[in-house]
């Protein structure tokens, strides 16, 4: 996946959440499941940075206390559309991306 498939895949995202009111950033509560682990309830930002021509998605693991620590696991607070290869799958409303050695799967709270 190249990069403008991962910018357009966070991207549409941010769009397709009622959250976003039509906008392309998002700011929202949802389920995030990292490899086994399922941090439930955690926000989750999505805006644009024309500096670097990037999406960031920002993660607040720590809002979920009975999951480890993320940086204790190698989780990051944010990642980016230039790093990470993002793909969106709008049928069940999640964006998905590797951070090795887990898969990361968002998907908003209803």
């Amino acid at each position: 996946m190249d990069r403008l498939d991962s910018l357009n895949a966070v991207r549409n995202f941010a769009l397709k959440q009622p959250a976003s009111l039509g906008r392309d950033s998002y700011f929202g509560k949802c389920n995030v499941i990292a490899g086994t682990l399922l941090y439930q309830n955690v926000s989750v930002s999505i805006s644009y940075n024309i500096e670097f021509g990037e999406y960031k998605v920002a993660i607040l693991w720590e809002e979920d206390t009975s999951q480890p620590y993320y940086k204790s696991i190698g989780l990051y607070g944010s990642y980016s559309s230039n790093y990470q290869s993002f793909k969106f799958d709008e049928e069940s409303n999640a964006l998905t991306f590797i951070d090795d050695p887990y898969s990361i799967s968002i998907h908003p709270c209803k």
